[in-house]
Order: structure tokens, then C-alpha cells, then sequence
């Protein structure tokens, strides 16, 4: 059925969270899309994607899927400057986004320093005036005892260490049940949001930083920065238990010949880490510019969606049908 208003707008919201969280579920039942879903740890949302359009209490909606900050195949720095890059983009196009859904697993025993570190991130991106327009939502209800997820609920919506201090700034926690209401439900309380300019956003377009000059970008940084020293500090302390099992008699240091190979073993495996750290600052550290074109497909169908959202919600009289030569 064709709605009679005129170039109604798009209400563009991202969802967004850890790996597995359930982003691309919630995305599949609220618009009825096809979303790869992960079965196992492992990351399905590789990069942005978008769910089909769908009407939420008579408006459009376009849902967002975006990879988490601790995905499996990319580094914390990809993903940052591909969610940067697709921000720019949207925003120098006139495009801002209605809300933000961040989905947490109310099945989680414990909110680890991983998935502290990543609502971190988020919360740089969209900046402290932004936290109106999210809301957190917890999902999974349907495998936890009720009273043991309310606790959960509870003191994730009260201790700073989690959502208390977006909450304190205008952010919503609300409950998904996996149903098609409960999704829109969800959706129709951000629906009256006025969209605002994220703080990555404005630091990108408007004080013309690059993504590692960015509040969020400046955060990864430090945190990286952080892991490096730990893991030389690891090294060290294994290369002098080394020298010091290496430093005794003939008879001992048979004894003592596997535990040798097992520290050297160790020792190769913090190595791999160290390198592997230094690659993701050189890529953070790499202007945004290189990262454009990549996301150049990602900005025509997100153009496309958008356009085709205005053309269904036209009168029939009103859309210009072309005739196709074959």
C-alpha cells in the first residue's frame, strides 16, 4: 500500500554493539530483512550493512547493521575508520541519524574489559550531547531466569562502569523480546528524536580532523598504547626468567630444558601480539582519506535506500514511472 504523503523523510537508525550482541537478528525481525546471522563467537557483520526499508507507526525507517569494535577477522582500527568513514560521508550528505540502538546480551554473566573498552569507543563517537538519542537495549530475555536478569538490568543501569553514566546523559535502556512489536516498539520511542550531529561527525566535517585525531580515535590510541607496554613488560620478565634458568649448572639446566622451550614458546607468542599492535596503530594513524573509496559502494546504496524510501511514499500519480526498452 502506498502511503499518501509526500517525500516523507527516512528515519535512519544504527544499531550497533558487540560481536554476537544480536544486531543483525534485531535488524531481521524489526524489517523483515535477510541479514547474515552468526551461530558461533565468530563475526558475521564484516562491514556496514542495511536492513530493507520498513514502516514503523506510518514513517520510514532505514536500520544500519554495523561490525562491533571487538570483530574477529578486523582490527579495532579498521573498524573504527570504516564506521568514521561511513559517518563523514552521511554527514556531508545531509544525513543525519535518528538514533542509535547499542544491543547488550542480558545473558552475559559479566561485562568484560573488551566490551567496556568498545561502549567506550561509542560513547566518543557519538559525543555526551548525542546520548538523548540512544537507547541500550538488552535482549536475549528468554534465556535467563527473569529475576536474575532484572538484577543484571539493574546494575548495568546503576554502576558507572556500565550504562549508568549514559543514562545520566539521556540514554534509554529498554527490553527486546525477539518479536516484531518489541522491535518496533523500541524503534517508535526514537522516532520523535530530533537527529543530531554525532561528536565524530563534527570533529571530522566541521574542525576537519582525520578519524586518529577524533576524541575516539585519540581513546584507541591510548588503549593500544596501554596493551604495548604490557606486553613488553610481559616480554621482559619472560627474558629474564630465560637468562635465569640459562645461567645454571649443566644437570639443572637439563631439568629445566622444557620449561626453557615453553617460556621461549610464550615469549614468540607476545612477540606476534607486539607486531600485530604496531600494524593496527600504523593503520589508525593513516588518514581517513585512504579509507574513502572503500566505503564508496557503501555511500551509493545507502543513497539509493534513501531515495528509493522518498519515491514509495510518493502518490502514485506523482511517481514518474520510465518505460524500459528491451
Amino acid at each position: 500500500m502506498v502511503m499518501n504523503t509526500l517525500n516523507q523523510p527516512v528515519a535512519l537508525i544504527a544499531v550497533v554493539g558487540a560481536t554476537g550482541s544480536g544486531k543483525s537478528t534485531f535488524i531481521n525481525v524489526a524489517s523483515g530483512s535477510n541479514l547474515r546471522v552468526g551461530t558461533s563467537l565468530e563475526s558475521c557483520t564484516g562491514e556496514i550493512a542495511f536492513g530493507n526499508l520498513c514502516q514503523v507507526s506510518g514513517k520510514n525507517v532505514l536500520l544500519i547493521d554495523t561490525p562491533g569494535f571487538d570483530d574477529t577477522v578486523k582490527t579495532q582500527a579498521d573498524v573504527l575508520r570504516e564506521i568514521a568513514s561511513f559517518l563523514k560521508q552521511s554527514y556531508e550528505q545531509g544525513r543525519l541519524l535518528t538514533g542509535i540502538i547499542y544491543m547488550h546480551r542480558i545473558t552475559d554473566l559479566r561485562v568484560g574489559g573488551i566490551a567496556r573498552e568498545s561502549f567506550c569507543l561509542f560513547r566518543k563517537t557519538c559525543g555526551d550531547d548525542a546520548m538523548n538519542n540512544v537507547v541500550v537495549v538488552t535482549n536475549m530475555w528468554g534465556a535467563v531466569e527473569q529475576q536474575r536478569g532484572e538484577e543484571r538490568e539493574r546494575e548495568l543501569a546503576t554502576k558507572s562502569l556500565f550504562f549508568k553514566d549514559a543514562i545520566d546523559r539521556g540514554a534509554r535502556m529498554l527490553r527486546h523480546y525477539n518479536t516484531v512489536e518489541s522491535a518496533h516498539a523500541i524503534i517508535h520511542q526514537m522516532l520523535g528524536n530530533v537527529p543530531e550531529v554525532l561528536k565524530m561527525q563534527h570533529e571530522m566535517v566541521d574542525e576537519h580532523k582525520g578519524s586518529q585525531t577524533t576524541e575516539a580515535g585519540k581513546s584507541l590510541q591510548s588503549e593500544l598504547g596501554k596493551q604495548a607496554e604490557k606486553h613488553q613488560k610481559e616480554i621482559r620478565e619472560l627474558q629474564e626468567e630465560i637468562k635465569q634458568l640459562k645461567s645454571k649448572g649443566d644437570k639443572e639446566r637439563n631439568s629445566y630444558r622444557q620449561e626453557v622451550n615453553d617460556l621461549k614458546y610464550a615469549q614468540g607468542k607476545l612477540t606476534e601480539k607486539m607486531i600485530a599492535l604496531e600494524k593496527e596503530k600504523d593503520k589508525l594513524l593513516k588518514q581517513l582519506d585512504d579509507h574513502d573509496s572503500d566505503c564508496g559502494q557503501c555511500s551509493i546504496i545507502f543513497s539509493i535506500l534513501v531515495a528509493r524510501a522518498r519515491i514509495l511514499t510518493l502518490p502514485p500519480s506523482r511517481i514518474n514511472y520510465q518505460p524500459i526498452s528491451i
